[in-house]
């Protein structure tokens, strides 16, 4: 998992241990996520959030990609496709953003409403990735 750690902008940790021994995590803990049927409606209208979001991404206090799990500021993202065909720039009028770890459009941000966690995100990558 890579955290972007807000505090000291630019700073990513690749893993808990990196993150805890840097003072982030302190206390906190990874729970099973106990699949309920309602879970793949919320995971469906999660995912309508992954694309042709950079207004609610960069509204967002943090962001997550469920195919790598990393969890990231909004300020991380760097590129941007879905740009309509006449603008000069993607990364200026791209509206979907591309993770800056692995690179994949499967963000989703806080403002959704949905929870930037790791058991969400790994909920979400099990529904439209098939796991890993």
């Amino acid at each position: 998992m890579v955290i972007l750690d807000t505090a000291k902008a630019g700073s990513v940790y690749t893993g808990c241990g990196e993150l805890a021994a840097a003072g982030g995590m302190r206390g906190s803990s990874v729970f099973p996520l106990a699949w309920t049927p309602r879970m793949d409606l919320d995971l469906l209208r999660a995912h309508r959030h992954s694309a042709g979001h950079r207004e609610e991404l960069l509204a967002s206090e943090r962001c997550g990609c469920f195919q790598c799990l990393a969890i990231f500021a909004p300020q991380a993202i760097g590129e941007w496709i879905d740009a309509p065909p006449d603008a000069p720039d993607d990364d200026a009028a791209g509206t979907t953003g591309l993770c800056p770890r692995c690179g994949v459009d499967a963000l989703i941000g806080s403002a959704s409403g949905f929870p930037i966690e790791r058991e969400f995100l790994l909920a979400m990558r099990e529904r439209w990735f098939g796991g890993r």
